[in-house]
Order: C-alpha cells, then sequence, then structure tokens
C-alpha cells in the first residue's frame, strides 16, 4: 500500500503484472496521453506520484503496469529495462527513460 493513497479520491487498484521484468520507473521522464490527461485531470499528479509508488514496491518491474482508478483502466510503459543505463539511453533518444501514462482506450 502506498504512503500516498491518501491523496486520492478514490481507490486505486494495481493489477497483477504477467510477468517479472527490471525495467526503468523510478527517476524516467514521465509522459502522459491527451486523454489520460483529461480524463484524470484535477488528480494528474497525485495518481502519477502514487502508481509509481505501487511500481516501485515491485522487487521485479515488467514494463507494462496496469491499473483502474474509478472505474478508468489505464497503463503505465516503461520502454527501456535497466540493461540500458540511463546514460546510453539518454543519447539515443534525448531525454533518458520515459515512462509513458495512458488509457487502455488509446493504444
Amino acid at each position: 500500500m502506498s504512503a500516498l493513497e491518501h491523496l486520492l479520491k478514490h481507490k486505486l487498484i494495481h493489477h497483477e503484472q504477467e510477468c517479472e521484468g527490471d525495467y526503468w520507473f523510478k527517476g524516467a521522464n514521465i509522459f502522459y496521453t491527451p486523454g489520460f490527461g483529461s480524463e484524470f485531470g484535477d488528480e494528474l499528479t497525485e495518481l502519477i506520484l502514487v502508481s509509481l509508488e505501487l511500481i516501485e514496491e515491485l522487487e521485479h518491474p515488467d514494463y507494462l503496469q496496469s491499473f483502474t482508478y474509478n472505474d478508468v483502466k489505464y497503463w503505465v510503459i516503461s520502454d527501456y529495462d535497466k540493461t540500458c543505463s540511463a546514460e546510453w539511453i539518454k543519447e539515443q533518444n534525448g531525454v533518458g527513460p520515459v515512462v509513458t501514462f495512458l488509457l487502455t482506450s488509446e493504444y
């Protein structure tokens, strides 16, 4: 359970991941789709913070994390696993590790 969950108005459900991985979430650059921003606008920052905190509780986070908040499903996707250094990733994409928040309907 996240220490920040009290910031949310509704219960956040973090679904069990399908397999284990070792992907960048902590310290990654955060991006979200227009639909995600629109859907969760007034709680956007809090929802991102709590989601990331719940992911960080996992010993081996896979690239795809699935959540439901107020009956709306969304995904959090990491683009790189930790076999890639943050420096190498930045050389490749110009920003470093990236995590994207999106509604499942936007995929």
